[in-house]
């Protein structure tokens, strides 16, 4: 009687007798046997061999026992069972299958059918990218350049030099773009300042219309191009287009508004560029990206229907996939579409190798025999096509990078984590039966037990951190999908569009990688400038404009510091240098100013870079003779900018003479409590850090550092895992003094990191939640709420000698790891304008 199938109709087939003893002598070293006997009826020889020199023979019989049982339900059933798909409807997902093997029974017919759909797909594909892409000129301003959904016109901190002198012009200028599609969803992901705003995961579009009947609404320079196209309703969000964008010099009082998806940012005071667009410029031309799509699925799933050999679906479906998300659905940010066909062949030649690798290794077992068309043209199709368009479906979870900061100041990312890491387990344990029930579970382990070894060497390597990057992870996760059922088509499809994605958007990126190139734009850390309380100068009714002068500490030289920015409404107006002797900056409040409140930040510099920028100081416009003002005495603490109790300051308009504050009962106040209970907090955290340094120091001393402690004791378990008799002989070669170190390494390593880990994470957690109430009311006229640091500089990248004039550049909306390809994105061709580059457009770094 044949045995009870299980889910998907696995069929039964004897298993031959080399397939037998391999998966016998697999733990053959631990005396396991699932009952052998010889024909006696006694336990075979070998057996009885094995068992008598097994590493078992140390343990307690029960443990022993415990371990056999264990060990043979990790085997399987015997004889195992592979896992087959029975078609439902088998009529219906068979009839494109009978079709062919009616109309075109010969393979060599077959095979220029094949070429010539090939030849009909590239054929359709190549002229809607033409029509998507270049086959548009804006009447009176020529072709337009593409940009990115996150270009704009200037750049972070001083990136833009002094007064701004590298952004211009500031106006009476046109530049003709195109935006691509889907552009309402290009957000920062790091602190951006505005005013004394601290924007994050969010459009940088600010300004706006009041309301929809303001005919040319303007927009400050450091705004998304194409957000704000999209927020002014002068291109549509969803398919994207063309359109002339018009600087028009300095603008001010910015008004916050919703539309068309979009909220806008309000800030209050003036800028010295600002921009509208162009009416009857915006109906040009679109973003043929949505059409793409259906014509790609469309051939796609015809070939998926009539297609039975699994080395023609996987390999044409995976080339076709790639150069969609390469070229249409997710392409590299470039202005040239041929740098970008470049770009994507170039990728693909190495691709086409792991895709080689992936079908020898899981998919070529998944598909071979599978019939059911429709059932696999859904399920690994569909899910491909949803990894590969990762960029609209998985890339919304608010997860942007693993760590204890950035899980905890991006909305949402914590519950998002405890369901990825849920639903993960649930899929590795019904992944994990399936492989049990095919009898391949303990060649797996050996796979997947290699793979997390090889992460801990990666982990224990100094100087770096591990990054896994969602290509790696299509990669690591395939091989548990190599069974033929249901829900392995789903994950397959699922990890190689991932893989594509990964790949044909952002290359090969390293899994080993540098804190400064995780940093992005987040805090260097950096120490910060000490201020001085500012002199205020109103010069009421002397017919002078009113001043305001700031004095600090010079910066420290021993740490490379030899200089200071700072920026007036995020322009940089001020370089001083220490070497100058200049130790004091003077702002003259401007006639047309006069109402509006001004931002002041400050960072040391290191040459022509600036370090972290404090959180912006406003003096307001209604500051008078008498004036209550919070200084800027800062202290650089995990990053973050920790203020002392605030100071208060008298002047006396006529002799400008300061004035000591009352005195105050002595008493701790509780920004004090705060930053000492944050103080002994991150203590604790470096100590727990650092218990493997303290706790394994006679191994360092012995045997080198921790790291080589870490690896020596990793390496030692794998050896004595997968290879006993080498790792027996290892360990009875070395001294009990090594050994116990390297115990002590094992025990103090995990436990210590994974608490600080956690620690870190309620440091942070504490740090951000005491944010909002320590400075929900400020005193005026000058306030600086420096709590979090800014750095300078664009995750963009910036063309050598800086952002070209009138020229768009790249912003901060996505993650990004390595330089975008070397052509200027969102750069004005030079044939175009040949007032404003007589030399082209310089090389990129």
């Amino acid at each position: 009687m044949p045995d009870e199938p299980y889910h998907d109709d696995p069929i039964t087939s004897p298993q031959s007798s080399e397939a037998t003893v391999a998966r016998e002598d697999a733990l053959s070293f631990l005396g396991i046997d699932d009952g052998a006997t010889d024909e006696s009826g006694g336990p075979d020889p070998l057996t009885l061999h094995q068992q008598k020199h097994s590493l078992l023979r140390y343990l307690p019989p029960d443990a022993q026992r415990a371990f056999r049982e264990t060990a043979q339900w990790i085997k399987g059933p015997q004889p195992s069972r592979p896992w087959r798909i029975t078609p439902v409807f088998e009529g219906v997902q068979t009839a494109p299958i009978r079709l062919i093997d009616h109309y075109v029974p010969r393979k060599l017919h077959r095979f220029w059918l094949l070429v010539g759909f090939y030849a009909l797909w590239l054929l359709v594909f190549s002229l809607m990218l033409w029509k998507s892409s270049f086959a548009s000129e804006i009447k009176g301003y020529g072709p337009p350049a593409n940009i990115g959904c996150e270009a704009r016109f200037w750049l972070r901190g001083n990136g833009c030099g002094l007064n701004g002198d590298l952004c211009r012009p500031f106006s009476n200028s046109t530049f003709a773009f195109r935006c691509p599609a889907s552009c309402s969803r290009a957000e920062i992901i790091e602190p951006y300042p505005v005013g004394d705003q601290k924007i994050n995961y969010q459009s940088l579009v600010v300004g706006g219309p009041e309301s929809n009947n303001e005919s040319e609404p303007l927009y400050r320079g450091d705004s998304f191009v194409c957000g704000a196209a999209i927020h002014a309703g002068f291109l549509n969000d969803g398919a994207g287009g063309c359109g002339v964008v018009r600087l028009v010099g300095e603008g001010a009082d910015y008004k916050s508004s919703k539309a068309h998806g979009i909220k806008s940012i309000g800030f209050d005071s003036y800028f010295p560029l600002s921009f509208g667009f162009v009416e009857g410029t915006a109906s040009q031309c679109k973003d043929l990206r949505w059409p793409m799509l259906v014509m790609s699925a469309v051939f796609c799933a015809i070939l998926s229907l009539f297609t039975t050999s699994p080395a023609v679906f996987f390999a044409s479906i995976f080339t076709g996939l790639f150069f969609h998300v390469a070229l249409v659905s997710d392409p590299p940010a470039n202005a040239d579409y041929r740098a970008l066909i470049s770009i994507a062949t170039g990728r693909f030649l190495p691709a086409a190798f792991c895709m080689a690798v992936m079908y020898r290794l899981a998919v070529r077992r998944t598909l071979t025999g599978l019939t059911a068309q429709v059932e696999k043209t859904v399920l690994w199709l569909g899910a491909c096509w949803v990894g590969a368009l990762n960029n609209y479906t998985f890339d919304k979870i608010p997860i942007q990078r693993l760590t204890p900061h950035d899980i905890q100041q991006q909305p949402g990312a914590i519950p998002a984590l405890i369901i990825i890491v849920f639903s993960l387990l649930a899929i590795a344990i019904g992944q994990a039966w399936g492989l049990r029930i095919e009898g391949r579970m303990p060649k797996y382990l050996v796979i997947y037990g290699g793979l997390v070894g090889s992460l801990l060497l990666l982990v224990a390597i100094p100087g770096f951190k591990v990054r896994i990057h969602h290509y790696i992870l299509g990669l690591i996760f395939l091989p548990g999908t190599s069974m033929q059922n249901r829900p392995s088509l789903v994950y397959q499809g699922l990890l190689v569009g991932f893989f594509i994605n990964g790949i044909a958007r952002w290359g090969f990126d390293s899994i080993l990688q540098t804190w400064a190139e995780l940093r992005g734009d987040a805090p260097l850390g950096s120490l910060l400038p000490q201020i001085l309380p500012p002199i205020i100068h109103q010069n009421v009714g002397t017919g002078l404009l009113p001043n305001i002068t700031f004095e600090w500490e010079h910066p420290a030289t021993e740490r490379g510091y030899d200089g200071i920015s700072i920026l007036v409404n995020e322009v940089e107006r001020f370089k001083g240098w220490v070497d100058s002797g200049m130790r004091s900056f003077t702002w003259v409040r401007e006639e047309g100013h006069l109402g509006l409140p001004e931002y002041f930040r400050f960072a040391y510099l290191k040459g022509s870079d600036a370090a972290d920028y404090t959180r912006a100081g406003v003096w307001t416009a209604e500051g008078g003779p008498g004036l209550t003002i919070l200084t800027s005495t800062v202290n650089n603490f995990a990053n973050q900018s920790i203020t002392k109790a605030p100071e208060i300051v008298t002047l006396d308009q006529a002799t400008s003479t300061t004035y000591p504050p009352p005195s105050q009962p002595a008493r701790e106040s509780t920004r004090d409590r705060l930053k000492r209970s944050f103080d002994d907090a991150r203590a604790y955290v470096q100590t727990e850090a650092n218990r493997f340094d303290n706790n394994c120091s006679s191994t360092y001393t012995t045997y080198g550092s921790s790291n080589e402690a870490m690896i020596s004791a990793i390496l030692l378990v794998l050896i004595t895992i997968f290879l006993p008799p080498l790792g027996v002989l290892l360990i009875a070669g070395c001294s009990t003094d090594f050994l116990i170190n390297l115990i002590l390494t094992i025990l103090g390593f995990f436990p210590g990191h994974i608490h600080a880990f956690y620690l870190e994470y309620v440091y942070y957690s504490r740090l951000d939640r005491a944010k909002a109430g320590v400075y929900d009311s400020a005193p005026a006229p000058f306030v600086f709420s420096d709590r979090i640091l800014y750095p300078r500089g664009s995750r963009g990248v910036e063309p050598v000698g800086g952002p070209q004039q009138g020229v768009p550049v790249a912003g901060d909306a996505h993650y990004a790891t390595q330089p975008e390809p070397p052509v200027g994105y969102g750069t004005i061709p030079p044939q175009q304008y040949p007032e404003q580059h007589p030399q082209g457009v310089p090389p990129y770094k």
